[in-house]
């Protein structure tokens, strides 16, 4: 569902045990707190900090100081800590309240930490906990920049598998890479320089399942170069707006091609990377990969929206046994 930000806290629960966010240079990391503090209330806040990028983010970072968060201290470069201190915070809350119910901000969180963060959610909660994921939509991306020279990353630190999705590798099969493209052409190169995948399928948004036209229209552009360089790359379309649309939209492709290994690397929005890590929960055979960018635009990475997506994912969660 989606509303306007003003509007949000009267679609949401009174009282959660926690709320979870992330700091960002982006100012949208800071529209869902400004929306909710006043009318929602919370036992317990944090916040995600990359502690790699913190000159950058410590202005915004301060905002969410001042309203009472404790720090989530993560690193990209360091999965097993950022799982660490993703983990703690969780049995910490339900500890206290087994039935402990979540609101978090996946707007500005890093597409591997989502992702971690996913895959402990549905290995210690049930469906007596109620996840309540917010989504605020940017408005422009690479701000004031004309749309082919639009940039969001350069350069690429590493490619690594996401903690918790290392799927099933076998090296008598050919490699099967899979891109839910965005924006960034440079790093979904480094991605296929790095595996050398017998195929190559790009994934793009749906015109009808896009957060705006503009998004789509950029999203095709750098789709029409990365087929350009490789021009015997398959495609398929997955909603960038609908987790459960978006996972059967990945599964039905991948479905298509049986014996490969495959490789499944979400680079469009926060709702489609969850929609990955679901549809690695359902075939457990799926890898999930992320390059890791050396540089950020981080002065004009985006504009924030008025507009918030509200998630309930019923399918994240198992039920616990007794």
């Amino acid at each position: 569902m989606k509303v306007s930000l003003t509007q949000l806290p009267k679609h949401l629960l009174p009282k959660y045990d926690i709320f979870i966010a992330s700091a960002s240079y982006e100012e949208r990391s800071l529209s869902v707190m400004r929306s909710v503090l006043p009318e929602v209330s919370f036992i317990d806040r944090v916040v995600s900090v990359s502690m790699p990028h913190l000159e950058l983010i410590k202005s915004n970072l301060k905002f969410f100081i001042e309203n009472g968060f404790s720090v989530l201290e993560i690193d990209n470069t360091n999965q097993i800590l950022t799982a660490r201190n993703i983990l703690e915070v969780i049995v910490s809350t339900i500890s206290d309240n087994r039935d402990a119910s979540f609101l978090i901000d996946i707007s500005t969180f890093t597409r591997q930490t989502l992702l971690i963060l996913v895959r402990l959610l549905r290995n210690l909660l049930g469906s007596n906990n109620a996840i309540h994921f917010l989504y605020t939509c940017a408005k422009e991306y690479a701000v004031g920049l004309p749309e082919r020279e639009k940039w969001l990353s350069k350069g690429i630190i590493e490619v690594n598998s996401v903690y918790g999705y290392l799927g099933v590798i076998k090296p008598s099969r050919p490699y099967h890479l899979i891109i839910l493209m965005g924006y960034e052409l440079e790093r979904a190169i480094s991605l296929i320089n790095a595996y050398e995948p017998s195929l190559i399928t790009v994934g793009y948004g749906k015109k009808n399942g896009s957060i705006s036209d503009e998004h789509y229209k950029l999203n095709k552009i750098r789709i029409e170069e990365l087929i350009c360089e490789y021009p015997n790359a398959k495609s398929f379309e997955f909603s960038c707006t609908d987790i459960e649309t978006s996972k059967k939209d990945i599964l039905n492709h991948i479905n298509l091609y049986k014996g490969f290994n495959t490789i499944l690397s979400p680079m469009n929005n926060k709702i489609a990377t969850i929609a990955c890590g679901l549809a690695a929960f359902e075939d457990d055979t799926i890898q999930i990969s992320i390059a890791i960018p050396a540089i950020y635009n981080h002065e004009n990475y985006s504009s924030p929206g008025d507009e918030c997506y509200i998630l309930n994912v019923p399918s994240l969660v198992k039920d616990l046994e007794p």
